[in-house]
């Protein structure tokens, strides 16, 4: 341990990744996500963007269905990671790309639960999720 601090980039990471899939995968016919454990935490936020991306109205409208599977995700809620630690995963770049309203949950330990149900009210009802 040099006594550096810890850095997250995850959310760089999924951009980097999503731009990736949109370029080498232009008009898929389906799209299924699967995580577990913490790689299952970000998988509401990777489903907005997928979603937004490929089922925009811009682009035509509903073109595909993403399932989504996620067991055991970690939500790390607790009021005083949510005050004093979230900063430092730097999850801001997908969060805006969602549209949730963080600045009104940052605090509220129901905030993994309120952006769930910001991402299934902006998603389709064809999609499936367990």
């Amino acid at each position: 341990d040099n006594g550096g601090g810890v850095y997250h980039h995850g959310a760089h990471n999924m951009n980097s990744v999503l731009q990736w899939v949109y370029e080498h995968f232009p008009n898929p016919s389906h799209i299924f996500l699967t995580g577990c454990s913490a790689g299952g935490t970000a998988l509401p936020v990777a489903y907005d963007l997928i979603n937004n991306h490929y089922n925009s109205f811009l682009k035509g409208g509903r073109s595909l269905n993403i399932n989504t599977i996620i067991d055991s995700a970690v939500y790390l809620t607790p009021s005083y990671f949510l005050e004093y630690g979230i900063d430092n995963w730097n999850p801001w770049t997908v969060l805006e790309r969602t549209r949730f309203p963080y600045d009104e949950y940052k605090y509220n330990i129901n905030y993994s639960t309120r952006l769930w149900e910001h991402v299934i009210k902006r998603g389709s009802s064809k999609d499936q999720w367990d």
